[in-house]
């Protein structure tokens, strides 16, 4: 006795094939079709096939502000069909002692297909009234992979980073500093907070993130972090650049060239501004812990360090967010390939509402039968709190205008599946059994890709 083919059959591995004729046995009330059953029409067809992974959404961005070092933090990311340029640091502050750092950066282009990742250029050590503490450090290891810190006079792990979308703690654990510390080791560092900023403040150009035995470190915008210090000595760059255009944004720019080169305007402009900041001892001299660089205005997320507390190299004191965001998903690590950096997806919101994004990150640390993936947003839903879920959706397959029945008009014998065809009057008693082909099931229609033509009826149970 046939039967109505199961929709399990249909999709099992996406697409299913029937072979061969089948002779199809009327029945009645069993499920198969009837001669007095409704017929609909074989007819030209989008048809789509789709996988659906929940995630969370996220910040895209989040940078730590540490006391005398840097850490593996957010790196440089975006790409995919996102207008957004998703980019964060790691950030290093200490008031008291110059550090010399660096930490590695990461572009990605505008499609997702492409990411680099570039180590800051090698630079002259530092010659400030401050002694320098330590040589550059190079963060390494994976795509947009965080900077080493310097921790009790030694190199440390960055951690690994943030993948390219510079999301906080997703990454391949692989950012192991290289490098080492000058024979004189570190300075102590230690100082006490005398005042911070509050949670949920915005910062951004010159704002006072927080004030260590009562000298200010601040935050200016720019694309990339400061890994050296700042003083007429110093070679020619795009962070003094970045340096100068925050001075002139800030009402310092007068007699100011905006350029690359730091030279004795520079330095005047420099001191005018730390006599406004309120520094001891204003020098026209910019210090890695002076100055925090951010990619853009951020949010203060949470605070660690408190007025009053002790911190020395290497102390977390802050998290900054920016207003970007993202989502994190865990993808089935036997489909990693099908989840590809690049790959274009649907979200959809709980309110019924779908946006675009793409899959900017693809972690390679398995936990649990899934690996950690990331996917950037097209339309920024900042009115969505961090935390909300969402469904992130992959097509599969796709059939644009292809011929396709109703799911309910294939019947399922010992030959395969097969169809009732409809031949002159749709009241006749005279259905003939047509074997079919089937293609992919989408939205209750099935792809025939064999056995039928357009405006051909098939006979429906009924």
């Amino acid at each position: 006795m046939p039967r109505p083919l199961p929709l399990a059959v249909l999709v099992a591995g996406g697409v299913v094939i029937g072979i061969g004729a089948l002779a199809v046995t009327r029945g009645d009330g069993d499920g198969t079709v009837s001669p007095d059953g409704p017929v609909a029409v074989a007819e030209q067809r989008d048809l789509r096939t789709t996988e659906s992974i929940t995630g969370t959404l996220a910040r895209a961005d989040t940078t730590t502000v540490l006391h005398g070092g840097i850490g593996g933090g957010a790196a440089a990311g975006g790409g995919g069909v996102q207008p957004v340029a998703l980019t964060g640091t790691t950030t290093t502050a200490t008031p008291t002692t110059s550090t010399s750092t660096s930490t590695s950066t990461s572009t990605t282009s505008t499609t997702g297909s492409t990411t680099s990742t570039t180590a800051p250029p090698a630079t002259s050590p530092p010659t400030t009234s401050a002694p320098a503490t330590t040589t550059p450090l190079q963060g390494g290891g994976g795509v947009g992979g965080g900077g080493g810190a310097v921790v009790d006079s030694a190199p440390r792990s960055g951690g690994g980073g943030a993948g390219p979308t510079g999301v906080q703690g997703v990454g391949d654990g692989l950012g192991t500093a290289s490098g080492a510390t000058d024979a004189g080791a570190t300075q102590d560092t230690s100082a006490t907070v005398t005042e911070i900023v509050a949670i949920g403040e915005e910062v951004g150009q010159g704002s006072t993130l927080y004030r260590a035995d009562d000298e200010p470190v601040v935050s200016l915008v720019a694309p990339d972090p400061l890994f050296r210090d700042l003083d007429t000595e110093a070679d020619d760059g795009a962070d003094v650049l970045a340096l100068e255009q925050g001075l002139a944004a800030l009402g310092h720019g007068e007699g100011l060239t905006v350029d690359s080169t730091y030279d004795s305007s520079t330095a005047a402009a420099v001191e005018a501004w730390e006599t406004d900041l309120g520094r001891a001892a204003p020098d026209g001299v910019v210090t890695v812990g002076e100055v925090v660089l951010l990619a853009e205005p951020a949010t203060v997320l949470g605070q660690d360090a408190v007025v009053g507390d002790t911190v020395q190299t290497g102390t977390p004191v802050l998290t900054l967010g920016t207003e970007s965001q993202v989502v994190d998903v865990a993808v089935d690590a036997t489909e990693t390939g099908e989840w590809a950096v690049g790959t274009p997806v649907e979200v959809a919101w709980s309110d019924g509402s779908v946006g675009t994004g793409s899959v900017v990150d693809l972690g390679r640390d398995e936990a649990d039968g899934t690996v950690p993936a990331v996917v950037a947003l097209a339309q920024q839903d900042s009115g969505r709190p961090v935390g909300t879920e969402v469904d992130v959706v992959r097509t599969t397959a796709e059939r644009p205008g292809t011929l396709a029945v109703p799911v309910a008009a294939v019947v399922f014998g010992d030959d395969g599946p097969a169809v009732r065809l409809v031949e002159g009057d749709a009241a006749a008693t005279d259905d003939v059994a047509t074997g079919v082909t089937l293609g992919i099931v989408s939205g209750g229609w099935v792809e025939i890709t064999d056995g039928l033509a357009e405006g051909d009826q098939v006979r429906l149970p009924g």
